[in-house]
């Protein structure tokens, strides 16, 4: 059963779908003919109710993205998918999610694929800013914590995007981490796990590890 425009209001969208529904609005109020206002209403209700799907309710998931770190004995490993979707629409089969940002550092970016993107270059310019500076790379600790005070600034409007950490620190040792969007650090010694997959990651590596 569709919800009410009182429930749609009580419980808003995800801004895709919203700014979509207002559009909607916006281009029919344009039209020559004059409608009622509780016509327009019911027309603005109704584009939220359809665009009220599942499938719209986290931009975080709407280009899609599984990205899985996990710890040996002085090493590490990083995956991802490189599939570029939007929705169940598959756009690209070589998008890239990882991203090397030093020999021994690697950091992995899930979430809407423009704000991985801009993320990324932003956190490029940092370190080469770091290595100006201190004249050596970015211990991945640090590095982690330049993430998470460079996502902590846009927390208003945050980049939609998860990211992942992996790295070896002094004497070679493993280093792992996640965040959310405005940087709040998960450490972990086993594995992390980021995505629209999430959940079925954590189940396989439960399982192996």
């Amino acid at each position: 059963m569709d919800p009410s425009p009182y429930q749609l209001l009580a419980s808003p969208p995800s801004r895709p779908a919203f700014y979509s529904a207002w559009n909607f609005l916006y281009r029919n109020s344009k039209r020559k003919t004059q409608r009622s206002p509780k016509y327009s209403f019911m027309l603005f209700s109704s584009s939220l109710a359809s665009l009220r799907n599942p499938q719209f309710s986290d931009v975080f998931e709407y280009n899609g993205s599984a990205i899985v770190a996990m710890v040996g004995k002085n090493c590490f490993a990083i995956a991802s998918d490189r599939r570029l979707g939007v929705n169940l629409q598959t756009v690209a089969t070589d998008f890239q999610r990882i991203h090397k940002i030093h020999d021994k550092l690697f950091i992995g970016l899930s979430g809407l694929g423009t704000d991985a993107q801009t993320l990324y270059q932003r956190l490029v310019f940092r370190h080469k800013l770091y290595q100006l500076q201190e004249e050596r790379d970015m211990k991945p600790d640090t590095f982690a914590n330049l993430v998470s005070a460079v996502l902590y600034e846009k927390r208003f409007g945050p980049y939609f995007c998860q990211p992942v950490i992996a790295g070896l620190g002094d004497d070679d040792k493993p280093f792992i981490c996640t965040m959310d969007s405005i940087g709040a650090q998960e450490l972990a010694k086993d594995f992390v796990v980021a995505g629209s997959a999430s959940e079925s990651l954590y189940g396989a590596c439960e399982a192996f590890f």
